[in-house]
């Protein structure tokens, strides 16, 4: 593949790759969170989150309002 192929994927893309632990029979969706031109690797490596079906709702630790700093909810 040349570099005029090689897809650059944006912020917001969802795209599907393997999980880097398990290999490719673990594939999933990743969602693009950023690919700023300005950061080293441009095009090849970027900020992404995998998504899930599953819930892990139980284990979560509430965070009161009043415990933010900066953002919240």
């Amino acid at each position: 593949m040349t570099d005029e192929e090689t897809p650059i994927f944006e912020r917001g893309d969802v795209v599907y790759g393997d999980d880097p632990f398990k290999g490719e029979e673990d594939a999933r969706p990743w969602l693009i969170l950023s690919n700023h031109e300005g950061r080293p690797f441009h095009g090849d490596q970027y900020i992404a989150l995998t998504l899930t079906s599953k819930s892990w709702i139980d284990g979560l630790i509430d965070i009161p309002g009043e415990s933010w700093l900066r953002g919240g909810y």
